[in-house]
């Protein structure tokens, strides 16, 4: 998680998340592991109840230093729109 705050959340009106499709941990990370996350957003939409808020489902992936898939999940995240 800290990697998505530092990088893929900075500077973002990150708002709330209602929660994870999914959640799956294939392999265990290890102490010294270098870490890279892929995020792939899979559908952006307005919230229609409140309209300064936007919609985010993305799917996280996260592997270690010899590609290994160390995380793989799907969230969906709102976010306070500009204006």
């Amino acid at each position: 998680m800290r990697l998505v705050a530092d990088h893929a959340l900075a500077g973002s009106e990150s708002f709330a998340s209602p929660g994870l499709d999914y959640v799956k941990w294939p392999h265990p990370v290890r102490p010294g592991d270098s870490l890279r996350l892929r995020a792939e957003v899979i559908d952006v939409r307005r919230a229609t109840t409140r309209s300064d808020l936007g919609i985010l489902r993305w799917r996280w992936q996260l592997f270690n230093q010899v590609g290994g898939e160390v995380l793989d999940l799907v969230a969906t995240s709102l976010f306070r729109l500009p204006g």
